[in-house]
């Protein structure tokens, strides 16, 4: 937070986001990297053999077979992004985002609003999460490769 004082940027919410993305997207792109090394160039190959223009060559071959890394690294970006209460608090200033909302109605005025609008945001996490999974169960389903 001293540095982005030091530039001269005021918290809010946009300092949030950037100090979130510096804390995510190494993380991501380690799952990401990690499934794209596993990844054998020669489907690429043969797909361009048998016929496959660039674009059907990235629908059909590769992002299917990056698909859970580029999934699991949403998730973790996801999950780790709504835990880490202490950055928003440093870097939001005087935008308040749902977790440190929900915290200080907690510490300091608590109403049974607060349990409710977690158990919603709870519910919605995982309504959203079970419908990704299920969305790409089905579209492997129709493809034939599961």
């Amino acid at each position: 937070m001293l540095s982005l004082n030091a530039a001269g940027f005021s918290p809010s919410w946009k300092t949030a986001i950037f100090a979130h993305l510096v804390w995510i997207v190494p993380i991501v792109t380690l799952g990401i990297s990690i499934r794209f090394f596993g990844y054998d160039p020669a489907q690429k190959e043969a797909a361009r053999d048998l016929g496959a223009n660039s674009w059907q060559v990235v629908r059909e071959s590769s992002l299917p077979a990056l698909w859970p890394g580029i999934f699991s690294g949403g998730l973790f970006a996801f999950l780790l992004s709504w835990s880490n209460l202490p950055l928003s608090i440093y870097t939001s200033g005087p935008d308040t985002p749902l977790p440190v909302w929900l915290f200080t109605r907690t510490a300091t005025n608590y109403s049974p609003l607060v349990p409710s609008v977690a158990v919603i945001g709870t519910l919605v996490s995982a309504a959203l999460v079970v419908s990704l999974a299920l969305t790409m169960f089905v579209v492997r389903r129709v493809q034939g490769r599961f």
